[in-house]
């Protein structure tokens, strides 16, 4: 049991970190505490305990609300309601219900390469949210050394204004990596 919070964050990481896995991990957690009566904590737990143990899956996948999903495409969507993540660009593994369905296909497949824990994690990474308005001079200050990665949340389709541009070529020019990302629930970034 996790605190969901920042459960899509442990997810992601665990999915990083266990390279070739050959073991089902589950991760779950629960919108009303455990201590408090009609808790969907149990629910969430059986439910994870199920796919765990029925369906052999070589990576770190989420379960919250009945559904299972992959861990690293997972975010909380929603603080207070019982079905409080959504994996937005890729459908559920595993839904549970009065029938249980499980999306084969877009399992990952047995590893062919021995297990690896990864624990080397690049610490120096930001994100940064485009906004109307925003002033070239506080990106600059987010891109500003020791950064070594940034995820940009673009508009629509990845869409930013022109004037940044200029920043954002100093930074690839200093090695910063950056990775565009749209601000949208769904769709992908074209640019």
């Amino acid at each position: 049991m996790h605190g969901t919070d920042t459960m899509s964050y442990t997810a992601s990481a665990l999915s990083f970190m266990l390279e070739h896995l050959s073991k089902t991990v589950v991760v779950t957690g629960s919108q009303i505490p455990l201590s408090v009566a009609l808790s969907d904590g149990i629910s969430n737990f059986l439910g994870a305990l199920t796919v765990a143990a029925h369906y052999e899956t070589p990576e770190v996948m989420l379960h919250f609300h009945g559904t299972t999903m992959r861990g690293n495409r997972t975010t909380k969507a929603d603080a207070s309601g019982l079905n409080g993540f959504v994996s937005a660009n890729y459908r559920p593994l595993v839904e549970l219900g009065v029938y249980y369905t499980v999306n084969w296909h877009r399992m990952l497949p047995p590893p062919t390469a021995p297990f690896k824990v990864n624990t080397n994690f690049e610490p120096h990474i930001a994100i940064f949210r485009l906004f109307p308005g925003v002033e070239e001079e506080a990106l600059r200050n987010t891109l500003r050394e020791p950064l070594r990665g940034l995820v940009l949340q673009t508009f629509g389709a990845g869409n930013a204004p022109g004037s940044i541009l200029s920043v954002l070529n100093e930074a690839t020019a200093r090695g910063v990596i950056i990775i565009n990302v749209t601000q949208c629930h769904r769709g992908v970034v074209e640019a």
